[in-house]
């Protein structure tokens, strides 16, 4: 019933969301009944009575959460929906509402003329889903340092940098992640870490925790930056993939332009990984914090410059 409130608020809707609604919760009422009546009469009844309904609830649920699991691993688990009228709306009540009352005073025939007509009039106020296969960036408001969304409807979604930590939480975990899940995003292809300074990578572990992630791509990781072998172990724990990317080395269609892997350059920033992503005949790069004499010797390295993009990420701009 409040299917189009959903739709005009989010545009999209989530199969699996549906499956929770349908299934999950009501299930969830079950084995809560199932479970207060075996505590209200244990002590009364014989045990075989008093676990009579919470035994095949039990059975139940351990069935179908191998099967909720696999369902929330599927690949199709959002469908876009473009923007709609008031009148497709209105168009959608009011089926309803005559549906209803057909239902309860129509006869046979009426009732399968009349949902004839509600299907003719849904096929014409309600377009089917439009993708969209043009890159959307968008820039999450994290304070000092950087996180971007990369993505279309039809291609993979990158995360670019994370933010940082905020005490005892990070941007990851209040802005990232609620912003992703909002969209109804539930699986990111590729996650890129510049370099290890907090304020590109503090949210990092908190986003492959709350959002399944296929690859990590990020930088040599040194010896002494504990908090990439942190998040390195965690990767491996989660099931994550990781990418270590130097200058020349490709992943996919991206290409890693800097730092150079012999010898490595001293700090943090000048070792941030500058990364090419090609879509649809254009470019982006991205730059990290990478310091302007680095910059200059990105350039130097190119053989005749430089590739012309369509976007590139200013590196190391500093916030107040």
């Amino acid at each position: 019933f409040p299917l189009p409130v959903i739709l005009a608020m989010l545009h999209m809707v989530t199969p699996f969301g549906f499956l929770m609604n349908v299934v999950i919760i009501p299930l969830c009422a079950v084995m809560l009944s199932a479970g207060l009546w075996r505590l209200a009469v244990f002590y009364i009844l014989p045990a075989s009575v008093s676990s009579l309904f919470y035994d095949q609830a039990l059975w139940l649920w351990e069935k179908l959460m191998p099967l909720i699991a696999l369902f929330g691993d599927t690949p199709w688990l959002t469908i876009n929906v473009p923007p709609f009228s008031v009148f497709a709306v209105l168009v959608y009540y009011l089926a309803i509402a005559f549906f209803a009352l057909y239902c309860k005073t129509g006869e046979r025939l009426h009732r399968d003329i009349f949902l004839c007509l509600v299907l003719v009039l849904c096929s014409h106020a309600f377009k089917p889903p439009a993708y969209d296969d043009a890159l959307r960036v968008t820039a999450l408001d994290v304070g000092q340092g950087d996180c971007f969304v990369m993505r279309s409807d039809l291609g993979p979604l990158w995360v670019m940098d994370c933010g940082r930590t905020t005490g005892n939480s990070s941007k990851g975990e209040t802005v990232a992640v609620p912003y992703l899940r909002n969209l109804g995003i539930q699986k990111i292809d590729c996650l890129y870490i510049s370099h290890y300074d907090d304020d590109h990578m503090g949210g990092a572990k908190d986003i492959i925790s709350g959002i399944r992630t296929k690859t990590i791509v990020a930088p040599p990781v040194m010896a002494f930056e504990t908090n990439g072998w942190e998040l390195m172990r965690l990767a491996e724990k989660l099931g994550v993939k990781w990418v270590t990317l130097t200058k020349g080395q490709k992943y996919g269609d991206s290409t890693a332009l800097w730092p150079p892997f012999d010898p490595l350059p001293p700090t943090s920033n000048s070792r941030s990984l500058v990364l090419l992503t090609p879509f649809k005949g254009y470019s982006l790069m991205w730059t990290g914090d990478l310091p302007k004499t680095y910059e200059f010797d990105l350039l130097r390295g190119c053989e005749g410059g430089l590739t012309p993009v369509a976007v590139y990420k200013i590196p190391h701009p500093g916030s107040s």
